[in-house]
């Protein structure tokens, strides 16, 4: 997937903020699914966030097993708490 895709998905979920981390460590959109807790604390991402994004990709994908793909969003996709 494309750096705009990443960027997209992550500003949808309001982590936007970390699209450079995820760029500078050549992670992508279908790498995002593959990344565990302890992946995004070495990526320096605060537990909020980390919490934040393993949410947004259990509900995109309807998993929280590693290797599901992130659904295709279309609009503004909130994440519900």
């Amino acid at each position: 997937m494309a750096q705009t895709d990443l960027a997209t998905w992550l500003a949808l979920h309001e982590l936007g903020a970390y699209t450079d981390t995820f760029v500078q460590s050549e992670i992508t959109l279908d790498d995002l699914p593959l990344l565990a807790d302890a992946d995004l604390r070495e990526l320096g991402l605060l537990m909020g966030p980390r919490k934040r994004l393993l949410a947004a990709l259990a509900a995109d994908t309807g998993s929280t097993g590693a290797g599901a793909q992130p659904k295709p969003t279309s609009g503004a996709t909130r994440l519900r708490e």
